[in-house]
């Protein structure tokens, strides 16, 4: 049998690196504050999005107890060479955050905004979207009550 190398993975990373990520969060499901739901593998899209954003950075990082970046994986820090981990950040801005409640959110890849959307809008309501792209990561958590007087930043890293 035939297996994935770490030379292969790399140049899996390298792509997916080069490819602009967007993070949507969802209102998912309220039967979910009672039943918690766990995403799945097979999930495609969100229940419920709410809008989308850009990454502010992908970069290759390096596990380190020590490090900066930290997710439920572990801790990381930034490297300059080219590993089998890339570190995404979402900055959503005050005007991003409706008064809502967000239950998951979602790393796509491949997302296509319409072009009729202007060009100084970096948040995009579902009606922006072309296409939703890719799931690539969901995570599901306890319902978080955005405001609009608070600024979200999340943090992933992609394992290959």
């Amino acid at each position: 049998m035939a297996i994935l190398t770490n030379s292969g993975r790399l140049v899996i990373a390298k792509i997916m690196k080069s490819l602009p990520f967007y993070l949507a969060w969802g209102e998912g499901d309220v039967a979910w504050d009672e039943n918690f739901m766990q995403p799945t593998s097979t999930d495609v899209a969100l229940v419920n999005e709410i809008g989308r954003r850009e990454a502010n950075i992908v970069e290759y990082c390096t596990p380190d107890e020590n490090g900066t970046i930290e997710v439920s994986s572990g801790k990381f820090s930034p490297s300059e060479t080219e590993t089998l981990y890339i570190h995404l950040r979402f900055d959503f801005t005050l005007a991003d955050s409706p008064s809502c409640v967000i239950r998951e959110c979602g790393v796509f890849v491949g997302t296509e905004i319409k072009a009729d959307t202007p060009a100084d809008i970096r948040y995009f309501l579902p009606e922006h979207i072309q296409k939703p792209g890719s799931l690539v990561m969901v995570e599901r958590f306890v319902a978080l009550n955005l405001a609009t007087d608070f600024r979200r930043s999340f943090d992933f890293v992609i394992t290959l």
